[in-house]
C-alpha cells in the first residue's frame, strides 16, 4: 500500500500526487506502465546512464551489458505458467539493464509481452549514450536465449557490438564469460529462432510417441520411449530427415556399445558405424550447402571464423560430437531415470502428488542416474590434489558418478532423492569451456518427458528385469519392459 501511494511513483507517472489514490489495484504493482508518458520514462532513464556515464573517473575499454527478464531478484521467478493464469496476463514485470552490479534501465512490460520485444530500442538508446560519451568503447550484450533473436544479432554485428546470448542463469550472478567460449556461443546462437519452438516442438513429439504404445498396455520402456524424444529433437536440431532419425539410434549404439554383445559382433563394428555416419554427414552437408535452412548444421556450412570456413572433417567429427552426446546421454538418463523410480517407489509417489517438485527431481535423476560416468583430460600445469601432486601433460581420468556420490558433499548420498537441496552434481561436468552445451535442451526433455509420464502413463508398472548396457563409459539401461493401464490417443 506504500508503494502504490508513493509521491515520488506517483509523479513518475506524470500524475500529480494524491494521498487519496494510488497508482495501482490492491492485488499487485500491475497498472503502473499504464499512467506513464512514454516520453517520460526515456528521460529517466537517459538521467540514469549519464550518471553511470558521470562517476566513471577513467575511460572504460569494454563494458558489459546484462539483459535480465527472467530470475530478476524482486519477482522471483513468476514467469511461470500458474502465476499468468492466477492473473491473467494483467501484471507486469520488469527487464533489467546492468552493467555489473550498477543498474542502468528498469523497464515494465506486461507479462504476457516478450522480454525481448523493445530490447533493441533500449539497446540503441544505450549504445548511442556510451559511445558518444566513450567513442572507442568495447560492448558486449549478454542474455538468457529469450534474447536470440535474428533481429537483434544483425543489429549488433552491423554496429560491432559483442554478444553472449543462450546464459542459463540470471545474467547478473554470471562471471565474464571464458574468451575460448565467445566464438562458439556465436556459432551456435545463430539458430536463435528456433530455439523459441523447442518447448511446444517437444511437447507435440512426446505426445506422439506415447500415441504410438499407450493402448497396447505394454512397451520397452528404452527403445519405444525413452530413445525416441532425444532421436526426434537432435534430428530436428541438426536438420536431418525423419527418416533417417533410426540411423542415428543405431551408429550411436554400436560406437559407445562396442563391449556390449547385443550390439558387437566384431571388433570392427564400432569404426564401421563412425565411418558410415561419417559418410552419411558428408552427403548432408552437401545438401545443406546447396539448399540451407534454420538448422544448425546448414550454419556450419556458411560459418566462418578468422575468414576460414570449418573444413570437411571438422563438420563430420562436430556432427558426431552431438549425434552421441544429444542422443546417448539423454536417452539413459529418462530410461535410468524411470528404472531407478521402480526401485524408489515412494519418491515416483511423491512426484505424482506434487508435481512442484519436477525441476528438483530433474537435478536427483541427473545426480543419481549419472550417464556419462567419466572422461580423461590433460594437465595443463602443477596441481595438487588431496596430498597427490600431478604433473603438466599428464593424463588424468575423472569419475563423474563417484563425485555425484561424495559423502562429503551429499548427505546419505546412494539414496534417491528427488526433494535434495542443494544439489551440486557434476552430471554435465564441472563447468568451464567443458561444461556441456546442451544442459539446458537435456533439462527440457527430461522435464517434458517425465510431465507426459505423470499425465498419461502414471500407473506404469515394471514388468520385467532391466538390462544394464555393457560399457566402461555411459551408465545406460538398453531394455525396461513394463506394463500401464491401456488409454486413449492424444492425436487419434
Amino acid at each position: 500500500k506504500t508503494l502504490r501511494s508513493d509521491p515520488v511513483l506517483q509523479l513518475t507517472a506524470t500524475k500529480a500526487p494524491d494521498p487519496e489514490k494510488s497508482l495501482a489495484s490492491a492485488p499487485t504493482l500491475c497498472r503502473l506502465e499504464n499512467r506513464v508518458n512514454r516520453k517520460a520514462l526515456i528521460q529517466m532513464t537517459e538521467v540514469i546512464i549519464k550518471q553511470f556515464i558521470a562517476s566513471r573517473t577513467q575511460t572504460p575499454e569494454h563494458l558489459i551489458l546484462d539483459f535480465d527478464a527472467t530470475d530478476d531478484r524482486v519477482h522471483g521467478r513468476q514467469e511461470g505458467r500458474f502465476f499468468h493464469g492466477y492473473y491473467d496476463h494483467q501484471c507486469f514485470l520488469p527487464l533489467y539493464v546492468f552493467c555489473g552490479d550498477e543498474l542502468l534501465v528498469a523497464y515494465l512490460r506486461p507479462s504476457n509481452r516478450d522480454g525481448a520485444r523493445h530490447t533493441c530500442a533500449i539497446l540503441k538508446l544505450l549504445v548511442q549514450m556510451l559511445r558518444a560519451a566513450w567513442p572507442d568503447v568495447r560492448i558486449t550484450i549478454r542474455g538468457d536465449s529469450g534474447f536470440c533473436r535474428t533481429k537483434l544479432m544483425r543489429w549488433c554485428d552491423s554496429r560491432g557490438i559483442g554478444y553472449v546470448l543462450g546464459l542459463a542463469k540470471n545474467c547478473v550472478l554470471k562471471q565474464k564469460a571464458a574468451d575460448e567460449m565467445y566464438w562458439a556461443e556465436q556459432m551456435f546462437l545463430r539458430t536463435g529462432r528456433k530455439q523459441r519452438i523447442f518447448g511446444s516442438f517437444s511437447h507435440a513429439a512426446t505426445d506422439h510417441i506415447i500415441d504410438q504404445v499407450i493402448e497396447q498396455g505394454s512397451a520397452d520402456f528404452v527403445t519405444d520411449i525413452a530413445a525416441e524424444l532425444p532421436l526426434v529433437v537432435i534430428a530436428e536440431l541438426l536438420g536431418v530427415p525423419n527418416e533417417d532419425r533410426h540411423k542415428m539410434f543405431d551408429w550411436s549404439n554400436r560406437m559407445i556399445g562396442s563391449q556390449d554383445p547385443e550390439y558387437q559382433t566384431t571388433g570392427e563394428v564400432a569404426q564401421m558405424a563412425s565411418m558410415e555416419l561419417y559418410a552419411y554427414a558428408s552427403q548432408l552437408f552437401e545438401v545443406k550447402r546447396m539448399d540451407p535452412h534454420e538448422d544448425l548444421m546448414s550454419v556450419l556450412t556458411q560459418v566462418e571464423i578468422e575468414g576460414e570456413q570449418l573444413s570437411s572433417f571438422e563438420l563430420e567429427l562436430f556432427f558426431l560430437l552431438l549425434t552421441v552426446a544429444g542422443n546417448e546421454t539423454t536417452r539413459n538418463l529418462i530410461s535410468g531415470a524411470m528404472n531407478t523410480f521402480f526401485q524408489f517407489p515412494d519418491q515416483w509417489e511423491l512426484l505424482k502428488n506434487d508435481r512442484s517438485l519436477l525441476p528438483s527431481a530433474v537435478e536427483e535423476m541427473l545426480r543419481f542416474v549419472t550417464p556419462v560416468m567419466n572422461f580423461r583430460r590433460q594437465t595443463t600445469s602443477t596441481i595438487e590434489i588431496e596430498g597427490q601432486k600431478i604433473e603438466p601433460d599428464t593424463k588424468v581420468v575423472f569419475y563423474h558418478i563417484s563425485a555425484n556420490r561424495d559423502e562429503s558433499v551429499f548427505t546419505d548420498p546412494q539414496t534417491f532423492d528427488i526433494t535434495r537441496n542443494p544439489n551440486p552434481h557434476i552430471a554435465f561436468g564441472g563447468g568451464g569451456p567443458h561444461f556441456c552445451l546442451g544442459a539446458n535442451l537435456a533439462r527440457l526433455e527430461i522435464k517434458v518427458m517425465f510431465e507426459h509420464l505423470l499425465d498419461r502413463m502414471a500407473e506404469m508398472e515394471q514388468a520385467g528385469p532391466a538390462q544394464r548396457l555393457q560399457s566402461p563409459f555411459i551408465s545406460g539401461v538398453k531394455h525396461l519392459p513394463i506394463a500401464f493401464p491401456a488409454g486413449p490417443r492424444v492425436n487419434p
